[in-house]
């Protein structure tokens, strides 16, 4: 009974006020969100076909799969912030264990989107991670993109 409300009310929720309560649970800093990042969100929310995926992926019971996270190989960089209010701040450090030779950052003052509240810092360090993960310096690197 809960989810088929949640489903009828999310499908006809103006996105206006989800997109200003979802963009203050993800910024940890609330003087970064402005009018035009909440149109784009709420743009991105009235595109066909993502209110529905939405309540379809919220009413998808998954089994949890936390431990598949050992199972990672590949070279990775994971970025947190210290203000995660979605993510608790502590699965940075969990992850960074769980996965061989993982490198972990955590930005203090920034939420759950790091790539969005901190793009050139968050681009940055992950360039120079990638740089280190292929063996290149960041001097061989941008003789490559030419």
């Amino acid at each position: 009974m809960k989810i088929q409300a949640h489903r009828s009310l999310s499908s006809r929720i103006q996105p206006d006020t989800r997109e200003w309560k979802t963009l203050r649970d993800a910024y940890g800093d609330p003087r970064k969100i402005t009018e035009e990042l909440v149109e784009r969100y709420r743009d991105l929310a009235l595109r066909e076909g993502n209110r529905q995926a939405f309540v379809a992926r919220t009413a998808r019971r998954e089994k949890n799969g936390s431990d598949d996270i050992r199972k990672v190989r590949a070279p990775t960089l994971i970025l947190w912030g210290s203000l995660d209010r979605l993510i608790p701040v502590e699965h940075a450090e969990r992850f960074r264990r769980a996965i061989p030779g993982a490198a972990a950052i955590v930005y203090p003052g920034i939420g759950h989107v790091p790539m969005e509240e901190i793009p050139d810092r968050s681009a940055a360090d992950a360039r120079v991670f990638l740089q280190s993960a292929l063996g290149k310096s960041p001097a061989s690197a941008s003789e490559n993109r030419q």
